[in-house]
């Protein structure tokens, strides 16, 4: 990532590798713990934006970056950039409403 956000070499992040490689690193350690650190969570969750910022029209990897930032928010809130606390609210209160409007019908 440092690639992209330091040099903004976008193929540093949207190539294959480097997605294959961070699920690679959450498979090994969710496998064997059954969890996944908070950094770790972060760093996937970095990569997703970083990756949405590199092609902005990736909506997939901010609705990835969003999910997993979520879960930080609920747990280590002091992880998720702050520049990105507006965007994961948002995305977490219509999450909710949507789930407590579903579970009227």
């Amino acid at each position: 990532m440092v690639m992209f956000t330091e040099h903004g070499d976008a193929a540093a992040v949207l190539d294959p590798a480097a997605t294959a490689e961070a699920y690679a690193l959450w498979e090994a350690t969710v496998g064997a713990t059954g969890t996944i650190r908070p950094e770790q969570l972060r760093s996937l969750a970095m990569l997703h934006l970083c990756r949405f910022q590199a092609d902005v029209g990736n909506t997939d990897a901010f609705a990835t970056a969003m999910n997993l930032f979520q879960e930080l928010l609920r747990g280590r809130p002091d992880l998720v950039p702050a520049a990105r606390l507006t965007d994961v609210a948002a995305v977490l209160t219509v999450t909710e409403v949507a789930g407590r409007d579903a579970a009227r019908h």
